[in-house]
C-alpha cells in the first residue's frame, strides 16, 4: 500500500479509507456520492488498499432491484492487522489484544504491584506475553494504546502524576516504553481511553456531547492511596472528541462536597470508604454524592448521555436510579433536554479495550490540516515498514 503523492490525493485516500472503516460495508459508488469524487479516483484508491490486503470484498449488495452487475460492498479486512490496549492500574496491568474493527481476540491479566520503578519492565511484559498469545502470535502489530490512572499528557506522552503508582514528577512512557516499540503508541489517561472507546464502537446513538463515568473497586494493597475502596474518573467527550482542558488534566474528579484531609474523593470519611460494597449504610451516601456532581456537569453543559462503566455490576440500579433523580432535580425547567443515564455497551476489559479504540480512530483518522496530513502519512509509513519487517523475517 504505497502512499498517494500530492496533497489532495493524500486527503481523498484517508477520507476513503476511513469511511471503508467505519462501514459494515460500502460500494464503490456510494463512496464517489459521499466524498464527491469520480468513480475512477475512489476505483485507484481502493485498489491500492486491496493490493495491500487492507480493504476486501465483503458482499455483493443484493438491495439495487435494477439489472445490471451488482455493486461490491467493501470493508476493511479485521486480520490484517491487530491493535494492543493496555490498562496500568497500580494493582496490576490488563491487556487485551483486537482486530481492525476492535473486537477483542484475547485477553491478558497481570496481577503485581507496579509502579515507576518497574513500569517498563511490566509494560513491555506484558506487551510481549499478549503477543505471544496462540490467537494474536502471527498477527501484524499496528499500534499500541496505554491507559494510565493519573493525570496524563497525551500530546506530549508523559505521565505527569500519579499517586497510585509512585509518581510524583513527570515521567516520559514516549521515551522510555513507546520508543522501544516500532508502530504507533498512544498514552491517555484511564477515563479518556473508556470515553475513546464508547465513541469508536458505542454505535449510531452515542451523541456528540457525553460523559464517561469510570468507576473503580480496588484490591487491598492500593486502598491506602485513594483513601478507600473507589477510584473514579471522569472522561469528557465534546464535539465528538475527547476533551482534554487546558493543561490535559480534564475529567480529574475531586466532589465538591470534599472535605481537607480526607484522601478519599469524596466527604465520606476515610475508615468509612473502606470494604464500602459490604456497607449499606454508607455506599448510598456516596453514590448519591457522585450523583449531585454528575448532574451539575450534565445539565450545565447540556450533555447528550452519561454513560457509566468499570466496576459497576453489583450497583448498577442504584447508580442509574441515584444519577437519573439527581439530574432531574438539578434541572430548573419543566421543557425536556436532560441527559440520559445508561451502562457502557463496552464489553470485556472496558479500560484496555478503550485504549485499543483510541488508536484505531488515531490511525484511521480524517486529517484536517496540511500538519495533520503530515502526521497520518507518518502513522502509516510507521504501520507499514513494522508490517514488511514482520513479513520479511
Amino acid at each position: 500500500m504505497a502512499l498517494p503523492t500530492g496533497e489532495r490525493a493524500s486527503y481523498n485516500y484517508y477520507r476513503v479509507l476511513r469511511s471503508i472503516w467505519q462501514s459494515d460495508g460500502v460500494s464503490r459508488s456510494d463512496l464517489a456520492s459521499s466524498h464527491e469524487l469520480d468513480k475512477t479516483t475512489i476505483s485507484q484508491i481502493v485498489s491500492q488498499l486491496a493490493d495491500q490486503g487492507l480493504v476486501q470484498v465483503l458482499d455483493i449488495d443484493t438491495s439495487n432491484p435494477r439489472p445490471g452487475r451488482k455493486s461490491e460492498l467493501l470493508n476493511v479486512d479485521p486480520s490484517w492487522g491487530v491493535v494492543v490496549g493496555i490498562e496500568i492500574r497500580p494493582d496490576g496491568i490488563n491487556a487485551c489484544a483486537t482486530d481492525m474493527h476492535g473486537t477483542i481476540v484475547a485477553t491478558h491479566h497481570h496481577r503485581q504491584v507496579v509502579e515507576r520503578a518497574n513500569l517498563r519492565t511490566s509494560f513491555l511484559k506484558s506487551l510481549e506475553s499478549i503477543q505471544a498469545d496462540d490467537r494474536v502470535d502471527g498477527r501484524t502489530l499496528v499500534g499500541v494504546g496505554c491507559a494510565a490512572t493519573g493525570l496524563v499528557n497525551r500530546s506530549a506522552r508523559t505521565i505527569h502524576r500519579s499517586i497510585p503508582l509512585n509518581i510524583h514528577d513527570p515521567y516520559d512512557f514516549g521515551l522510555d516504553i513507546a520508543a522501544q516499540i516500532p508502530v504507533p503508541v498512544l498514552i491517555d489517561n484511564d477515563a479518556n481511553a473508556c470515553a475513546w472507546g464508547q465513541l469508536v464502537h458505542g454505535g449510531a446513538e452515542v451523541p456528540s456531547n457525553f460523559l464517561f463515568v469510570l468507576i473503580e473497586f480496588l484490591s487491598a494493597p492500593t486502598r491506602h492511596m485513594y483513601g478507600g475502596d473507589v477510584g473514579l474518573g471522569l472522561g469528557f467527550v465534546i464535539g465528538d472528541s475527547v476533551y482534554y482542558g487546558t493543561s490535559g488534566a480534564a475529567g480529574e474528579f475531586r466532589s465538591v462536597f470534599w472535605h481537607p484531609g480526607y484522601t478519599n474523593q469524596f466527604s465520606i470519611p476515610d475508615n468509612e470508604a473502606h470494604d464500602i460494597l459490604d456497607r449499606p449504610d454508607v455506599l448510598p451516601r456516596l453514590v448519591d454524592e457522585l450523583a449531585a456532581n454528575v448532574a451539575l456537569f450534565a445539565n450545565s453543559l447540556d450533555l447528550g448521555a452519561i454513560y457509566i462503566g468499570g466496576d459497576v455490576a453489583p450497583i448498577k440500579e442504584l447508580l442509574i436510579g441515584s444519577f437519573e433523580s439527581a439530574i432531574n432535580n438539578n434541572w430548573p425547567y419543566d421543557a425536556p433536554g436532560r441527559a440520559r443515564v445508561e451502562l457502557s455497551t463496552l464489553e470485556g476489559d472496558i479500560v484496555s479495550s478503550g485504549a485499543a479504540a483510541m488508536v484505531l480512530e488515531h490511525i484511521f483518522a480524517e486529517p484536517a490540516h496540511a500538519s495533520g496530513l503530515k502526521d497520518q502519512n507518518y502513522i502509516w509509513r510507521t504501520i507499514l515498514s513494522a508490517r514488511g519487517s514482520q513479513h520479511r523475517s
